[in-house]
């Protein structure tokens, strides 16, 4: 699989493409580890056809429903964060949520302590489940 990243919008993005991770300036001066923690974030969205879904929403007026919409969007950025985690990005990506997600998320992020708890959780349960 042939990666493009893009170093030029604001916020980090999965393209529609499959193969497309955009990432904003301020990614190159993060630590090594984060950035990968949230590269891995962006992949899970890829692998897990993520735009695509939205785009399908759009299309057939599902988007018309808010409170769906929403949780749709805020679930997909949960089963990102999980991908990341189980790549072995947990640690890095508990840092970069705690120190550059807004608090109370974003149009389609999830507030920060619901991620933070979840991420807690999988690392537990990876913990727990270890030989």
């Amino acid at each position: 699989m042939f990666w493009r990243i893009y170093w030029k919008l604001v916020n980090p993005y999965a393209g529609v493409s499959g193969s497309e991770v955009m990432l904003g300036p301020g990614a190159k001066h993060l630590p090594v580890d984060e950035l990968a923690a949230m590269i891995a974030h962006e992949h899970g969205h890829v692998l897990m056809r993520h735009a695509r879904q939205r785009i399908v929403w759009l299309l057939t007026g599902k988007w018309l429903r808010p409170q769906r919409w929403l949780r749709m969007c805020q679930e997909q950025e949960f089963q990102a964060d999980r991908y990341a985690v189980l790549q072995g990005h947990g640690v890095a990506l508990l840092r970069f949520i705690r120190k550059r997600s807004p608090e109370y998320g974003g149009p389609f992020h999830p507030p920060r302590h619901q991620r933070l708890a979840r991420i807690h959780q999988i690392l537990s349960n990876i913990q727990e489940n270890a030989p």
